[in-house]
């Protein structure tokens, strides 16, 4: 019992990091494609 435990809690940190890795990433593209943007609107 205590090993599946361990195992679920390991595979559910594995998944949270996963979750705010895939998350971040999203939102770093996201702040990149607004940034480009507003850097074409004003230089062109």
């Amino acid at each position: 019992m205590s090993k599946r435990m361990i195992k679920l809690i390991e595979n559910q940190r594995v998944v949270q990091a996963a979750h705010w890795t895939a998350f971040s990433l999203g939102a770093l593209a996201l702040a990149a494609s607004i940034t480009a943007t507003a850097l074409n609107a004003v230089f062109s």
